[in-house]
């Protein structure tokens, strides 16, 4: 599996996170979606990469969500920025 895959396989998580954010958070604030994918629950094939970022594609995300950090455990921590439309 890919880290890209990881990342699909939340989808059905994040729709649930950007819902409770739009009953839980005003307007004026950041929306953030953390997901968390442990090496043994979802090994990914990037896991010995340096960096990762470059290989993840650009999720589907609610127009809800400003940001979505991914950390994939135990060694890569990605950031998915709405507004700037990248990977970091």
């Amino acid at each position: 599996m890919s880290a890209n895959d990881v990342v699909d396989a939340a989808q059905s998580m994040i729709a649930k996170a950007a819902k409770q954010l739009l009953d839980k958070s005003s307007p004026d604030r950041a929306r953030v979606v953390f997901i968390v994918s442990h090496f043994f629950d979802r090994p990914y094939v990037e896991c010995l990469d340096l960096l990762i970022a470059p290989a993840l594609t650009a999720p589907t995300l609610p127009d809800e969500i400003d940001a979505m950090w991914v950390f994939f455990a135990p060694s890569h921590l990605v950031v998915w920025s709405a507004v700037e439309q990248r990977w970091t």
